[in-house]
């Protein structure tokens, strides 16, 4: 019998994806290849398959986060503001960061070679955890523009 997959499951394996199209890319452009123009954006895609905003498609009340933007302009707290997903970027860039190449020393007949490679289960629970963050901070910001 067909049992269909949570949708959870498919954005922690488009977030891995990315992972590991952005390790490829580092060390391609170490070797002096670019290949920025290739590279898919899948964290976007999970922000819009969750239903947070475009950035500056949505204005919202921000009193109702309890925060406070002020305008550079007029020096007065801002009552509406449009979403941006700042936030979620850097939440993002702070896991990436969080996951660390695994170093391990290969005996060749020429000598000695360091590898790195990536722990794919570390970087798979790492995604599993800041999925359900999203979706989390996404029922708070539904919750927020009520």
């Amino acid at each position: 019998m067909y049992k269909p997959v949570k949708i959870e499951v498919c954005l922690v394996n488009l977030l891995l994806e990315e992972y590991k199209q952005n390790c490829i890319y580092e060390d391609l452009k170490e070797k002096g290849i670019d290949i920025e123009n290739l590279l898919i954006d899948n964290f976007e895609i999970v922000l819009d398959i969750i239903g947070f905003p475009r950035e500056k498609t949505f204005k919202y009340d921000i009193s109702k986060l309890d925060a406070i933007e002020i305008d550079i302009q007029t020096g007065e707290p801002m009552k509406e503001v449009y979403f941006e997903r700042n936030h979620l970027y850097y939440a993002f860039e702070d896991v990436l960061g969080s996951i660390k190449k695994v170093q391990h020393i290969e005996v060749l007949d020429s000598g000695l070679k360091l590898k790195e490679y990536v722990d794919l289960q570390l970087a798979h629970q790492k995604f599993t955890d800041f999925v359900e963050w999203l979706f989390i901070a996404f029922e708070d910001f539904k919750n927020s523009i009520k």
